[in-house]
């Protein structure tokens, strides 16, 4: 008996740590810094309660670009993006873009969005 919670313990601490991206999400916001190097970017996005959230996505190689943007290196700071991306399990190893898409003009960047704050401050720079 005293085996069989030893395996049960062992099967479940392994689906934790070997499990896939746990789902999937769309992501958009203004990107607030990138990096080539790394092949990561910084987004910012309001919440549904309203406040500011700072993500950091990692681009893989098989990741696809759209709206007029072809690699990493043609995003840019203040861009309005739109990502699809996925979470590992348990928010571990943060997100990884599948897509990325510009969707720069399609708001007025000197509107604020839906629900922002118009005195909440913008970061810009690298991470």
């Amino acid at each position: 008996m005293n085996t069989t919670f030893k395996l049960f313990g062992i099967l479940v601490v392994s689906l934790l740590l070997f499990s896939g991206p746990a789902f999937a999400e769309m992501l958009q916001g203004h990107v607030t810094a990138v990096n080539p190097e790394n092949q990561t970017f910084m987004i910012q996005r309001i919440t549904d309660t309203g406040q500011y959230e700072n993500i950091e996505v990692s681009v893989p190689e098989e990741a696809s670009f759209l709206g007029g943007i072809a690699s990493l290196d043609e995003v840019a700071v203040g861009d309005e993006i739109k990502v699809e991306a996925n979470q590992s399990a348990m928010g571990l190893g943060g997100w990884k873009a599948s897509s990325i898409e510009s969707t720069t003009g399609a708001l007025d960047a000197s509107e604020p969005l839906e629900g922002a704050q118009a005195d909440q401050p913008q970061q810009a720079g690298t991470l």
